[in-house]
């Protein structure tokens, strides 16, 4: 045989070795020093060439080494393609455990967590050590968090046993996060599952924490939970969230300042925020907690010290407020607050007691393009107001959007007061097919058929509008043939009260909002709604703040331990972030027949597997150039 002839059949069987290898792996005595391709490449080639005449673990250790290369180069699906030929069953077991763990991470790059889920429990893979067997729960769990699985991923971490106490403590605080991750018909079902005394014990105690809203009351029931499963994992070694719970210190306060706005431009938010706070304090004395004094403080005028200076004179315990942003920055600049104050606004400029329970956009953009992205859409239309605010919201998905692998391919800022009907064509190229259509028309001087169509290039609709105005936007983003894509939205739109007359036109839109809007059955909401006409409005929502304000209060401390421990709220789940501001987790719903419904867990589309045969390649379309209809984009 020729030399010409060996050296094809080298690259021919390499090529079937490694699908998708670029050409400078086909020679790999060839060393090619662009920065597209490192000699790093030519490296990982010779390898994988060495181990076509190699067997067992010889073969698979320099397999290893090579997919350790491409891996770092980011190169992930040679990498496990070049994995995927070892047979588990002819190698020892430590050079299977790497195989599998290295295969498995690189199927995890790739978004493939079927195929890294297979290999994993791959039959042929030998008994494994303690440390072994913990390295692979950890990567099934991360598979089953990719698959927003976490009920599966707590399962696979529950199984572990002889681990050390470092590794106990990690373990019991992913499981606890895991766990409080399952809706609660998902864990209902589980209870009655016999998954063993661990799981079972993680179970039941997610299932009695989580209708109690009041940290107290969850502080008994865990205490008696830990009496009752004293041989569990969690009651020796509690995960950090609920061992600040179990230990932690309740602070009480017998005097509150409400220190808000009551005269001027923000009168009318302040009297709301105002009442929220007169109300949970209510609601508190009536089971039987104790009522601290309230005393109030108008800000309007006034300035970051005399505040503080105020709080110490009237020997305040806490102080709520204040609400306008530039006070919250001067409190930021005052070095350590004197008393603990919960703000009504963002700051970047922290200080040690100043902590932020804010309404802000932001963690509502940033749930709704994780909802969106996690139901399979990256390529997105986006549509915000022409306005200053629009414009925020607008620069916050992009930021989002980049974090999570995502894009806005097309952008509207939208001016009600022009031609929206143009402007949404003009978004969806709606117009460019009309155009077009036309000048064929003219050309061939006679009809044809003619379909309007959107652009091809988006998969889903991001959109923040005020009421009046997506009442109008969805109805034309139909009328331009976008009826069928999904619509993520910001709570603007959603006017607080419901009226299927008025709202029917946003039917299909998917959007996060406080409890206090879409769950209104808490006792402070149904007293309140008697008394307030304004509660179910977007106003309404600052009852919401200033109710939650009190409620958080006595567990500030922790709140501050850990980030994973929450409290329930009227403006959603809240926990406390490094800075001092208090995330909150909204519930989604969508509009149906212009009635919000509550949804669950966000539709994860499955994950097609990728495929092995690197000649098998996507057939180009067969054009018919016989046909006499004419098809616009």
């Amino acid at each position: 045989m020729s030399n010409a002839l060996k050296l094809l059949g080298r690259s021919a069987i390499l090529a079937l070795l490694v699908a998708g290898c670029t050409p400078q792996l086909e020679k790999p005595t060839v060393v090619d020093k662009t920065p597209d391709s490192p000699k790093q490449a030519s490296t990982a080639a010779d390898i994988l060439l060495q181990a076509i005449n190699a067997r067992g673990d010889q073969a698979a250790v320099l397999r290893l080494k090579a997919a350790n290369l491409l891996f770092d180069q980011q190169r992930y699906k040679e990498a496990a393609n070049s994995l995927s030929v070892i047979n588990l069953a002819g190698i020892n077991s430590n050079n299977a455990f790497n195989v599998v763990q290295l295969e498995a991470k690189a199927y995890l790059k790739l978004g493939d967590s079927g195929s890294a889920l297979n290999r994993l429990t791959d039959q042929n893979l030998p008994t494994l050590n303690s440390e072994q067997r913990v390295e692979i729960a950890l990567l099934k769990a991360d598979i089953f968090e990719q698959q927003n699985n976490p009920l599966s991923a707590v399962l696979s971490l529950s199984e572990l046993s002889e681990l050390s106490l470092d590794q106990k403590q990690s373990i019991n605080d992913q499981i606890w996060a895991l766990i409080n991750q399952v809706d609660n018909e998902t864990l209902v079902a589980a209870n009655f599952s016999n998954y063993g005394f661990v799981t079972q014990g993680w179970i039941e105690l997610a299932l009695q924490l989580a209708p109690i809203n009041d940290l107290t009351a969850q502080r008994e029931v865990a205490s008696q939970w830990r009496t009752l499963w004293d041989k569990h994992p969690a009651s020796n070694t509690p995960p950090a969230a609920l061992a600040s719970l179990l230990d932690g210190d309740v602070i009480s306060a017998k005097r509150i300042l409400v220190a808000l706005p009551f005269s001027g431009p923000l009168a009318e938010p302040a009297r709301i925020i105002s009442e929220g706070v007169i109300a949970a304090l209510k609601s508190r004395a009536q089971r039987g907690f104790e009522a601290p004094e309230l005393v109030s403080l108008d800000t309007e005028g006034a300035s970051a010290e005399s505040i503080v200076a105020y709080a110490v004179e009237q020997q305040a315990d806490l102080v709520i407020g204040p609400l306008r942003g530039k006070l919250i920055d001067e409190l930021g600049n005052n070095g350590k607050l004197p008393v603990p104050f919960i703000t009504f606004n963002r700051t970047d400029r922290l200080t040690e007691n100043l902590f932020q329970l804010d309404l802000g956009s932001d963690q509502e953009i940033k749930q709704v393009v994780t909802r969106a992205t996690l139901e399979g859409h990256k390529r997105f239309a986006l549509i915000t107001p022409a306005a200053a605010w629009g414009a925020r919201l607008a620069d916050d998905f992009r930021q989002n959007l980049e974090s999570r692998g995502a894009e806005a391919v097309a952008e509207l800022s939208y001016e009600l007061n022009g031609d929206l009907s143009s402007q949404v064509s003009q978004l969806l190229n709606t117009d460019q097919s009309t155009e077009r259509y036309n000048a064929i028309k003219k050309l061939l001087g006679e009809s044809l058929e003619f379909d309007e169509r959107p652009r091809r290039d988006i998969d889903a609709i991001l959109l923040a509008a005020q009421p009046q105005d997506a009442r109008q936007l969805t109805p034309m983003l139909a009328f331009h043939f976008a009826g069928d894509y999904p619509i993520y939205a910001t709570s603007h739109h959603f006017e607080g009260n419901f009226n299927e007359t008025r709202d029917v036109d946003l039917n299909r839109i998917q959007f996060p909002d406080q409890p206090w809007l879409l769950q209104p059955t808490t006792a402070l909401n149904l007293s309140l709604a008697l008394e307030r006409p304004d509660s179910a409005s977007r106003l309404g929502r600052l009852y919401a703040l200033g109710s939650d304000a009190v409620k958080v209060y006595p567990f500030l401390s922790q709140l501050k331990s850990s980030p994973e421990l929450t409290v329930q709220g009227e403006t959603g789940r809240l926990s406390l972030d490094p800075s001092g501001r208090f995330n909150r987790q909204l519930l989604w719903a969508q509009f149906d027949q212009g009635i919000p419904v509550l949804l669950g867990e966000p539709q994860i589309p499955e994950t097609k597997p990728l495929k092995s045969d690197p000649l098998e390649e996507p057939q180009p379309e067969t054009i018919n150039m016989q046909t006499q209809e004419v098809q616009l984009n």
